[in-house]
Protein backbone atom coordinates (compact mmCIF):
# COMPACT_ATOMS: atom_id res chain seq x y z
CA UNK A 1 0.00 0.00 0.00
CA UNK A 2 1.46 3.75 -0.79
CA UNK A 3 2.40 5.31 2.30
CA UNK A 4 0.68 8.65 2.05
CA UNK A 5 2.29 12.43 1.51
CA UNK A 6 2.84 15.31 3.75
CA UNK A 7 3.84 18.49 2.17
CA UNK A 8 4.53 21.01 5.37
CA UNK A 9 5.94 24.93 4.42
CA UNK A 10 7.06 26.21 7.61
CA UNK A 11 8.15 23.24 9.38
CA UNK A 12 11.88 24.29 10.83
CA UNK A 13 10.50 25.05 13.93
CA UNK A 14 7.24 25.50 16.18
CA UNK A 15 3.58 24.34 15.14
CA UNK A 16 5.18 23.19 11.51
CA UNK A 17 8.16 21.07 13.11
CA UNK A 18 6.06 19.38 15.68
CA UNK A 19 2.85 18.39 12.65
CA UNK A 20 5.60 16.61 10.96
CA UNK A 21 6.27 14.83 13.97
CA UNK A 22 3.33 13.96 14.64
CA UNK A 23 2.46 13.06 10.67
CA UNK A 24 6.05 10.70 10.52
CA UNK A 25 4.42 9.02 13.22
CA UNK A 26 0.88 8.52 11.85
CA UNK A 27 2.95 7.00 8.87
CA UNK A 28 3.25 10.03 6.42
CA UNK A 29 6.27 10.90 3.83
CA UNK A 30 7.36 13.95 4.42
CA UNK A 31 8.40 16.76 1.86
CA UNK A 32 9.54 19.94 3.97
CA UNK A 33 10.26 23.47 3.54
CA UNK A 34 11.40 26.82 5.35
CA UNK A 35 13.54 29.51 4.86
CA UNK A 36 16.30 27.82 5.73
CA UNK A 37 17.05 24.18 5.61
CA UNK A 38 19.40 24.48 8.58
CA UNK A 39 16.02 23.59 10.87
CA UNK A 40 14.96 20.69 8.51
CA UNK A 41 17.95 19.07 9.08
CA UNK A 42 17.44 16.89 11.90
CA UNK A 43 14.02 16.01 10.47
CA UNK A 44 15.43 14.86 6.71
CA UNK A 45 18.06 12.61 9.09
CA UNK A 46 15.26 11.32 11.07
CA UNK A 47 12.37 11.29 9.00
CA UNK A 48 13.88 10.64 5.89
CA UNK A 49 12.35 13.32 4.79
CA UNK A 50 12.81 15.45 2.00
CA UNK A 51 13.75 19.42 2.79
CA UNK A 52 14.05 22.67 0.68
CA UNK A 53 14.50 26.38 1.10
CA UNK A 54 11.76 27.92 -0.06
CA UNK A 55 10.31 32.13 0.93
CA UNK A 56 6.82 31.73 0.12
CA UNK A 57 6.62 35.34 -0.33
CA UNK A 58 9.25 34.68 -3.71
CA UNK A 59 6.39 33.85 -5.90
CA UNK A 60 9.15 32.35 -9.18
CA UNK A 61 10.44 29.92 -6.09
CA UNK A 62 7.07 29.10 -5.29
CA UNK A 63 6.56 28.21 -8.68
CA UNK A 64 9.61 25.90 -9.32
CA UNK A 65 8.78 24.23 -5.54
CA UNK A 66 5.13 23.58 -7.04
CA UNK A 67 6.37 22.03 -10.48
CA UNK A 68 8.57 20.06 -8.09
CA UNK A 69 6.52 18.43 -6.14
CA UNK A 70 4.75 14.73 -6.30
CA UNK A 71 1.23 14.11 -6.03
CA UNK A 72 0.63 14.94 -2.04
CA UNK A 73 -2.03 13.73 0.27
CA UNK A 74 -1.88 16.97 3.00
CA UNK A 75 -0.93 20.33 2.35
CA UNK A 76 0.05 21.97 5.61
CA UNK A 77 0.95 25.56 5.69
CA UNK A 78 2.17 26.89 8.73
CA UNK A 79 5.04 29.71 7.36
CA UNK A 80 4.13 33.50 8.38
CA UNK A 81 5.11 36.46 10.46
CA UNK A 82 3.95 37.56 14.01
CA UNK A 83 3.16 41.35 15.09
CA UNK A 84 6.99 41.68 15.90
CA UNK A 85 8.64 40.25 13.10
CA UNK A 86 7.21 43.13 10.32
CA UNK A 87 5.72 45.84 9.28
CA UNK A 88 1.97 46.46 8.16
CA UNK A 89 3.08 45.53 4.50
CA UNK A 90 5.41 42.95 5.37
CA UNK A 91 2.69 40.97 7.64
CA UNK A 92 0.06 41.44 5.27
CA UNK A 93 1.91 39.96 2.12
CA UNK A 94 3.71 36.95 3.96
CA UNK A 95 0.72 36.07 6.06
CA UNK A 96 -2.46 36.80 3.34
CA UNK A 97 -0.98 37.54 0.01
CA UNK A 98 1.86 34.45 -0.12
CA UNK A 99 -0.40 31.81 1.53
CA UNK A 100 -3.28 32.59 -0.67
CA UNK A 101 -0.51 32.16 -4.15
CA UNK A 102 0.86 28.93 -1.81
CA UNK A 103 -2.80 27.59 -1.94
CA UNK A 104 -3.57 28.59 -5.61
CA UNK A 105 0.00 26.85 -6.74
CA UNK A 106 0.22 23.61 -4.67
CA UNK A 107 -3.71 22.36 -4.48
CA UNK A 108 -2.97 20.67 -8.04
CA UNK A 109 -0.48 18.23 -6.48
CA UNK A 110 -3.21 17.44 -4.28
CA UNK A 111 -4.39 13.39 -4.70
CA UNK A 112 -8.05 12.79 -4.47
CA UNK A 113 -9.59 12.95 -0.87
CA UNK A 114 -6.29 15.66 -0.02
CA UNK A 115 -6.77 17.99 2.30
CA UNK A 116 -4.78 21.73 3.20
CA UNK A 117 -4.63 22.97 6.22
CA UNK A 118 -3.92 26.72 6.91
CA UNK A 119 -3.20 28.57 9.82
CA UNK A 120 -5.00 31.62 11.58
CA UNK A 121 -5.53 32.38 14.70
CA UNK A 122 -7.61 33.99 17.47
CA UNK A 123 -6.93 37.21 16.91
CA UNK A 124 -8.36 36.77 13.59
CA UNK A 125 -11.85 36.30 15.59
CA UNK A 126 -11.24 40.39 16.75
CA UNK A 127 -10.20 41.64 13.55
CA UNK A 128 -13.18 44.33 12.13
CA UNK A 129 -14.03 42.86 8.97
CA UNK A 130 -17.86 43.13 10.27
CA UNK A 131 -17.66 47.15 7.37
CA UNK A 132 -18.23 44.63 4.24
CA UNK A 133 -15.04 46.59 1.99
CA UNK A 134 -12.71 45.59 4.68
CA UNK A 135 -14.30 41.96 3.96
CA UNK A 136 -13.72 42.69 0.16
CA UNK A 137 -10.18 43.43 0.25
CA UNK A 138 -9.61 40.48 2.25
CA UNK A 139 -10.72 38.16 -0.27
CA UNK A 140 -8.55 39.97 -2.78
CA UNK A 141 -4.84 38.95 -1.41
CA UNK A 142 -3.45 39.50 -4.75
CA UNK A 143 -4.07 43.16 -5.15
CA UNK A 144 -0.64 45.28 -4.91
CA UNK A 145 -2.32 47.93 -3.15
CA UNK A 146 -3.99 45.89 -0.26
CA UNK A 147 -2.38 46.91 2.32
CA UNK A 148 -2.42 51.03 1.20
CA UNK A 149 -6.08 50.33 0.91
CA UNK A 150 -7.14 48.46 3.85
CA UNK A 151 -5.07 51.49 5.81
CA UNK A 152 -7.12 53.71 3.89
CA UNK A 153 -10.36 51.90 5.67
CA UNK A 154 -9.29 51.39 8.85
CA UNK A 155 -7.31 54.51 9.69
CA UNK A 156 -3.38 55.19 9.70
CA UNK A 157 -3.03 55.12 13.28
CA UNK A 158 -4.67 51.96 12.93
CA UNK A 159 -2.23 50.42 10.33
CA UNK A 160 0.02 48.92 13.15
CA UNK A 161 1.35 45.14 12.46
CA UNK A 162 -0.79 44.24 15.56
CA UNK A 163 -3.43 45.33 13.15
CA UNK A 164 -2.23 43.48 10.23
CA UNK A 165 -1.57 40.14 11.50
CA UNK A 166 -5.50 39.79 13.12
CA UNK A 167 -6.49 40.91 9.43
CA UNK A 168 -4.03 38.51 7.79
CA UNK A 169 -5.69 35.72 9.95
CA UNK A 170 -8.88 36.64 9.01
CA UNK A 171 -7.92 36.68 5.60
CA UNK A 172 -6.88 33.10 6.11
CA UNK A 173 -10.36 32.31 7.76
CA UNK A 174 -12.38 33.76 4.87
CA UNK A 175 -9.95 31.77 2.13
CA UNK A 176 -10.62 28.53 3.47
CA UNK A 177 -14.65 29.16 3.49
CA UNK A 178 -14.44 30.53 -0.35
CA UNK A 179 -12.02 27.69 -1.26
CA UNK A 180 -13.84 24.92 0.17
CA UNK A 181 -16.16 24.68 -3.27
CA UNK A 182 -13.76 24.50 -5.70
CA UNK A 183 -11.46 22.14 -3.31
CA UNK A 184 -14.40 20.19 -3.17
CA UNK A 185 -15.41 20.13 -6.83
CA UNK A 186 -11.95 18.21 -7.15
CA UNK A 187 -12.76 15.96 -4.27
CA UNK A 188 -10.41 17.87 -1.80
CA UNK A 189 -10.66 19.71 1.41
CA UNK A 190 -9.30 22.48 3.23
CA UNK A 191 -9.54 24.38 6.88
CA UNK A 192 -8.25 26.64 9.05
CA UNK A 193 -6.77 26.37 12.70
CA UNK A 194 -6.50 28.95 15.00
CA UNK A 195 -4.15 28.59 17.70
CA UNK A 196 -4.29 30.70 20.56
CA UNK A 197 -1.06 31.44 22.89
CA UNK A 198 1.28 28.97 21.93
CA UNK A 199 4.60 27.81 23.38
CA UNK A 200 6.60 28.38 20.17
CA UNK A 201 10.18 30.39 19.52
CA UNK A 202 7.24 33.07 18.17
CA UNK A 203 5.07 32.65 20.64
CA UNK A 204 7.18 33.32 23.39
CA UNK A 205 8.18 36.66 21.17
CA UNK A 206 5.13 38.07 21.17
CA UNK A 207 3.79 36.86 25.03
CA UNK A 208 7.27 38.61 26.03
CA UNK A 209 6.42 41.95 24.38
CA UNK A 210 3.28 42.28 24.81
CA UNK A 211 1.04 42.73 28.18
CA UNK A 212 -2.00 42.27 26.54
CA UNK A 213 -1.33 39.13 25.34
CA UNK A 214 -0.21 38.09 28.35
CA UNK A 215 -3.71 39.59 30.40
CA UNK A 216 -5.69 37.90 27.93
CA UNK A 217 -3.57 34.51 28.98
CA UNK A 218 -4.94 34.90 32.13
CA UNK A 219 -8.85 35.44 31.53
CA UNK A 220 -9.14 32.58 29.33
CA UNK A 221 -10.80 29.66 30.24
CA UNK A 222 -8.04 27.09 29.95
CA UNK A 223 -5.61 29.96 31.46
CA UNK A 224 -1.86 28.57 30.04
CA UNK A 225 -0.04 28.83 27.35
CA UNK A 226 -0.64 25.43 24.40
CA UNK A 227 1.54 23.40 23.02
CA UNK A 228 2.54 22.93 19.56
CA UNK A 229 1.84 19.67 19.88
CA UNK A 230 -1.57 20.03 20.98
CA UNK A 231 -1.77 22.20 17.19
CA UNK A 232 -0.20 19.56 15.72
CA UNK A 233 -2.66 16.61 16.66
CA UNK A 234 -5.54 18.99 15.25
CA UNK A 235 -3.94 19.74 12.42
CA UNK A 236 -3.30 15.30 11.91
CA UNK A 237 -7.18 14.92 12.66
CA UNK A 238 -7.80 17.76 9.95
CA UNK A 239 -5.68 15.65 7.33
CA UNK A 240 -6.88 11.72 8.06
CA UNK A 241 -10.05 10.19 6.69
CA UNK A 242 -11.47 10.66 10.31
CA UNK A 243 -12.23 14.43 9.08
CA UNK A 244 -13.82 12.96 5.69
CA UNK A 245 -17.02 14.93 6.13
CA UNK A 246 -15.36 18.47 7.74
CA UNK A 247 -14.17 21.46 4.97
CA UNK A 248 -14.65 24.94 4.58
CA UNK A 249 -14.35 25.80 8.74
CA UNK A 250 -11.79 26.38 11.66
CA UNK A 251 -11.37 25.11 14.57
CA UNK A 252 -9.90 26.62 17.56
CA UNK A 253 -6.94 25.55 19.73
CA UNK A 254 -7.01 28.11 22.31
CA UNK A 255 -8.41 26.75 25.54
CA UNK A 256 -12.02 28.61 24.88
CA UNK A 257 -10.12 32.08 24.23
CA UNK A 258 -12.51 33.15 21.59
CA UNK A 259 -15.34 30.99 22.61
CA UNK A 260 -15.12 32.94 26.26
CA UNK A 261 -14.53 36.50 25.04
CA UNK A 262 -17.83 36.66 22.50
CA UNK A 263 -20.32 35.13 25.58
CA UNK A 264 -18.36 37.43 28.16
CA UNK A 265 -20.33 40.94 28.99
CA UNK A 266 -18.74 44.15 27.77
CA UNK A 267 -15.76 45.37 30.49
CA UNK A 268 -14.99 41.94 31.32
CA UNK A 269 -10.93 41.47 31.64
CA UNK A 270 -11.11 39.42 28.66
CA UNK A 271 -13.18 41.15 26.18
CA UNK A 272 -11.24 44.32 27.39
CA UNK A 273 -7.87 42.28 26.53
CA UNK A 274 -9.83 41.11 23.40
CA UNK A 275 -10.39 45.05 22.46
CA UNK A 276 -6.51 45.86 22.95
CA UNK A 277 -5.18 42.36 21.65
CA UNK A 278 -6.04 43.89 17.85
CA UNK A 279 -3.45 46.32 18.24
CA UNK A 280 0.57 45.62 19.03
CA UNK A 281 1.69 47.20 22.53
Amino acid sequence: MTRPVACIIGAGSGIGRATAEVLHREGYDLILADLSTEGLEPLRIAFNAQVAALDIADRHALGLFANGLPEIDALVLTAGLSPSMGSFERILAVNLTATAAAVELLRQRLRAEGAAILISSMTAHTAPVEDPRIAALLDQPEKPDLAARLSELIGPEAALPGMAYALSKAGILRMARRFATPFGRQGHRICSISPGCIDTPMGRLEMGRSETSRNALKAAPIPRSGTSEEVSEAIAFLVSRRASYITGCDLQVDGGWVGASLADPPGSSLKSAVALARLKD
